[in-house]
């Protein structure tokens, strides 16, 4: 019985996550992939494999926009402006944001007083890729394939509880109580540790950037 369980459960295992990939090709236009893209993917953990073979991790997901890929991946940069440049500063509870009268904002890390006239700053900066050196980006959504854990979990809980927990010897044609126990184990610990794995796996998007529209998936 117990070879029987771990092959049951490994067969289960294959059927939570999925991968879906989409190509420029699959768009009518460049534009509405980038806004796919930025509408599902933007917020998320991102994997980006480059035409160069080299792979960057956002962390902090990344957006893209005039044909260049927007990672907040902050940088810190350092800058000398003259105090009648400035607007206003305003300080809130984690952070400083710095507004020029010319439209142009920084959140500052820090800023020091060089002079009556020269402000020196720290502030943080995304940063900026070329998307045509990018071939493509990937994440998991975690979340995503937890019903489906939860689903086969409970599936493969009720009949591996039914058959692991042994039944009592009766001929007098009741259900022993011993194989309701094992339904309501095997649902429940199939609930939990389905849920647990379907997380862990999660489902994978794959957004493929060097084919060319018209071109076959």
């Amino acid at each position: 019985m117990k070879t029987d369980y771990y092959i049951i459960s490994f067969f289960c295992l294959l059927f939570i996550g999925c991968t879906t990939t989409y190509r420029i090709s699959d768009f009518s236009s460049k534009e509405d992939f980038f806004k796919h893209f930025n509408n599902s993917a933007k917020n998320e953990s991102l994997k980006i494999d480059l035409k160069n073979d080299s792979t960057i991790a956002a962390e902090y997901g990344a957006e893209i926009s005039n044909d260049s890929l927007i990672l907040n991946k902050f940088i810190t940069k350092e800058q000398t402006i003259r105090r009648d440049e400035i607007k206003e500063i305003e300080y809130g509870a984690f952070n400083m944001t710095m507004r020029l009268k010319n439209g142009k904002s920084f959140e500052l890390k820090s800023n020091k007083i060089l002079s009556d006239s020269l402000i020196l700053v720290l502030y943080y900066e995304p940063e900026y890729l070329p998307i045509n050196k990018v071939n493509l980006i990937c994440y998991k959504a975690h979340w995503a394939a937890v019903p489906a854990g939860i689903g086969l979990g409970i599936v493969s809980g009720f009949f591996i509880g039914s058959i692991l927990i042994p039944t009592d010897d009766q001929d007098d044609g009741v259900i022993p109580s011993s194989f309701f126990l094992g339904l309501v184990s095997g649902f429940t610990v199939g609930l939990i540790s389905g849920g647990i794995v379907g997380y862990i796996i999660g489902d994978t998007y794959i957004y493929e950037f060097s084919t060319k529209i018209g071109s076959p998936p």
